[in-house]
């Protein structure tokens, strides 16, 4: 039997859409009906997502609507979003300029949220931008206060961090007069290829925490899965890139990876000396969870791991959100194999990519309190560009795209130069044949550029050495709270049953009939009985007030008293 239901759905031009789903479809069909309202024909970019807890909870586009946990809860509609999910390499390399607004529009709203990081001044370039593309040429700072608000370039929390909203304000019409006379598509243009620069531009961040309970962020994205500081999504700490990944699974609140050790590999390739290679790390029960019918798993997986692979596993806060991270990063490492032996063809040329952009319909703001809600320039006569000032645009946004292709060619000649040297020095230490494409003959050259790499490495050596001693000493340091309050609670049980063990034999001993008139018995039977006193007068308190945290003098100022009293006192007696 088919039953429907509502549900709303929020796209990127800020437009709101009233559908009514059935049973029978799936995500896919819901993102292609979504798709003809723009004419789109790239749709495998793009997902559909809900929020909870400020988090963007993708939805699998292979299940059936209502098997998903958002149609599950109540009988009220639920409201989605459109968006971009996946991204590849660059949005040069995609085939059709509404694919590239939708991608704007997606990046503009990913930044103002938050969900894409930028320093001040990036945000503020960026926003004169999208200012330039929403209402023209700059006129007076009355009209262009009002675009900004209007617009929603400018964040709340960017405000709070700077003198005031007037400065912010003036920093975004300052690079807003320096778009003078450049059309709405190749501010689009020029706003993307400053994104695709951001460090967080294409990456889905998720909270996690490692097993020392420390928080951090897992990155997924088309290259891999980064793992950052919890203060810093910028600069990875690690990067596990996809050929590197074995497999990927979860089970409750535990997300887990299994890693290539590619430098345990290519050490037992290069040489020829045998080594016995140790046993992987695994974490606690890895093998029980793997034959756990709840444990979820990717196809390929060996049982169990091969040597050269490690085991590395974060936890969530609830397994719903696990899931979720599951299913972005298989996700992403599909999008990657269907993508990673594609070639560009790209149909359009660059001006035309500027032209369609101008031309586009589909409106730029996200603001809801403007009357039509748009803020786009018509497509009227008095607003049509000549193709000389688009060319003369283009020419020189080329010129820039040159440029920077130039100086990528430097950096991998670099690096090419680089690996040479290793190279050779490797083949001079394994006593292999040398490449045919290394030819460096003069001895004092090869000797000049051993020492040369020889330096190189011990100095990454000893960075790697000083960066392990700082996190050894850091978790030391973590745990010397820690080792105190077990020492606390366990030294004092011991003291106290060895101690009333002794003193109780003591007592025994001298109080026989034979030792009761000799009056170093006498000494020893009141040292004994005054031992027992202090046991249990001062180490039984500090084991509570120490150990367990309760401490009853806390709140009565007359135990207090009392007890400092007979403490001092026992221990003056003992002395």
């Amino acid at each position: 039997m088919e039953t429907t239901r509502r549900c709303q759905m929020k796209l990127l031009d800020d437009r709101k859409l009233e559908l009514s789903v059935n049973n029978k479809q799936t995500v896919t069909d819901l993102i292609n009906e979504i798709s003809r309202q723009y004419h789109l024909t790239e749709t495998e970019y793009f997902g559909v997502y809900y929020e909870e807890n400020d988090e963007r909870m993708w939805l699998p586009s292979d299940k059936k609507l209502f098997d998903q946990e958002v149609f599950k809860r109540d009988s009220s509609p639920p409201v989605l979003y459109f968006a971009v999910r996946f991204v590849f390499k660059s949005f040069l390399w995609l085939q059709n300029a509404t694919t590239v607004m939708l991608f704007f529009l997606s990046t503009r709203y990913a930044i103002y949220r938050g969900i894409i990081d930028t320093n001040d001044n990036t945000l503020f370039q960026l926003a004169g931008l999208v200012v330039q593309a929403v209402a023209g040429d700059y006129t007076n700072d009355e009209a262009a206060i009002n675009i900004i608000k209007r617009a929603c370039v400018l964040p709340k929390r960017v405000v709070e961090r700077n003198i005031s909203r007037r400065y912010c304000e003036d920093q975004i019409i300052n690079h807003y007069k320096a778009c003078r006379e450049l059309v709405r598509g190749l501010c689009i243009v020029k706003y993307m290829m400053l994104a695709e620069n951001l460090p967080s531009y294409g990456s889905h961040y998720f909270l996690v925490r490692n097993k020392n309970n420390v928080y951090a962020y897992l990155g997924i994205s088309f290259i891999g899965i980064s793992v950052y500081n919890y203060h810093d999504r910028e600069t990875p700490v690690k990067i596990y890139y996809w050929r590197q990944l074995e497999n990927l699974y979860y089970r409750d609140r535990k997300f887990s990876l299994e890693v290539h050790d590619l430098e345990t590999t290519h050490f037992l390739s290069s040489s020829s000396i045998p080594t016995n290679v140790s046993a992987p790390e695994t974490d606690d029960k890895l093998i029980d969870a793997i034959h756990d019918p709840s444990t979820q798993m990717s196809t390929g997986r060996r049982i169990p791991p091969t040597p050269n692979i490690k085991v590395r596993a974060w936890f969530t806060n609830s397994p719903q959100y696990c899931k979720a991270i599951w299913s972005m990063a298989v996700s992403q490492h599909q999008f990657y194999l269907d993508k990673r032996s594609c070639r560009q063809n790209q149909s359009l040329q660059i001006n035309d990519l500027v032209r369609e952009l101008t031309n586009s319909s589909i409106t730029l703001t996200i603001d809801n309190m403007i009357p039509n809600g748009s803020l786009s320039r018509s497509n009227t006569s008095t607003n049509v560009i000549q193709n000389e000032q688009i060319e003369a645009d283009v020419e020189q946004l080329m010129d820039l795209m040159k440029t920077r292709k130039q100086q990528l060619e430097s950096l991998l000649n670099e690096k090419m130069k680089d690996f040479g040297l290793i190279c050779v020095l490797e083949n001079q230490v394994t006593g292999g044949a040398s490449d045919d494409h290394v030819n460096i003959n003069d001895s004092g050259i090869q000797q000049e550029l051993k020492y040369h790499v020889v330096d190189e490495l011990l100095n990454e050596q000893v960075q790697e050495i000083k960066i392990t001693s700082t996190s050894i000493d850091n978790d030391i340091i973590q745990r010397l709270p820690i080792i105190s309050l077990q020492l606390n609670r366990i030294v004092p049980i011991f003291q106290i049953i060895l101690g009333t063990f002794g003193n109780i034999l003591n007592i025994l001993i001298f109080t026989r009939r034979t030792l009761r008139n000799n009056p170093c018995s006498l000494y020893f039977l009141a040292s004994s009985i005054n031992n027992i006193f202090v046991l249990y007068v001062a180490t039984l308190t500090r084991l509570l007030s120490s150990g367990w945290k309760i401490d009853p003098t806390n709140y009565n100022l007359t135990l207090c008293k009392l007890r400092i009293f007979f403490v001092y006192s026992s221990l003056a007696l003992i002395q």
